[in-house]
């Protein structure tokens, strides 16, 4: 799903691309950034116990550095604005989990927009902003006993 993600074509302005957990100093100096960042896998049996419901839950956390805080949401031709970004991840994500093969439904949900206390200050330096798209896939997975 990663390497689809990182080949739309909407997303080329993406300067660099990181799966798992990240703390703040370990962020590149080249965003914007897209971290993808498992979550969960939940697993339930449904109706019987060959027929197992599971439920991979990830984040897809997009990056942005803003210099200007009147761009920051809607962007321009010069600034790409943190709804784009949202909207450019989901529809990524959106093409390429409707093609993948596997009897699955999914739901892709924006969770937060965040700006540093140093722009939401009226701060005009350098920060950036973030966006959290939950991203919940369900599959179901059948199998004969003993074969899981």
């Amino acid at each position: 799903m990663v390497a689809a993600v990182k080949a739309d074509a909407d997303l080329t302005y993406v300067n660099t691309w990181l799966d798992g957990a990240r703390v703040a100093a370990e962020l590149p100096a080249d965003l914007p950034c897209v971290i993808f960042q498992p979550i969960a896998i939940d697993e339930e049996v449904v109706y019987s116990p060959e027929s197992v419901s599971s439920k991979p839950v990830f984040r897809v956390i997009g990056i942005l550095r803003i210099t200007d805080i009147d761009k920051a949401i809607a962007g321009d031709a010069n600034n790409t604005g943190i709804l784009k970004l949202d909207e450019d991840l989901k529809n990524a994500l959106d093409t390429h989990l409707s093609t993948a093969s596997g009897a699955r439904s999914y739901d892709l949900k924006t969770v937060s927009f965040s700006l540093p206390e140093n722009i939401q200050a009226g701060n005009t330096q350098v920060g950036t902003l973030v966006c959290v798209i939950e991203v919940r896939i369900t599959e179901n997975l059948l199998f004969t006993l003993g074969q899981r």
